[in-house]
């Protein structure tokens, strides 16, 4: 059995967009052949294309608002069960055919923090 790496230093820790970032820079800079360059990218099990950033995951909710299959307005609140946040389409007047809008609307005018 293999003895765990112990890490002493938290500032060691790659976060998975910093761990691709390194990658992507190794194999950039060592210039491999499509080959090689697919190997590596199973050794490292991740498929650079397959990689999705946060403007792509708030396009694809914004594509699915827009095919209005329910109501085509969205709002973001905090739980009236005291369970969470919820980003979802509403039936509710006060809705906001922006998936952007609607969270920049909750971050500006609805949250606040409690004090500790």
């Amino acid at each position: 059995m293999a003895k765990k790496q112990k890490i002493t230093n938290p500032g060691d820790w790659l976060t998975p967009e910093k761990r691709k970032k390194e990658i992507i820079k190794k194999i950039d800079k060592a210039g491999f052949s499509e080959v090689e360059l697919e190997r590596l990218k199973k050794k490292a099990r991740i498929d650079l294309k397959a990689l999705l950033s946060d403007k792509d995951r708030i396009d694809f909710l914004q594509a699915l608002t827009n095919k209005k299959l329910y109501s085509g307005r969205i709002i973001l609140r905090i739980s009236t069960t005291g369970r969470g946040w919820r980003l979802h389409e509403t039936s509710k007047p006060d809705g906001i055919h922006s998936v952007r809008k609607a969270i920049d609307f909750f971050m500006k005018f609805e949250y606040e923090e409690e004090e500790e």
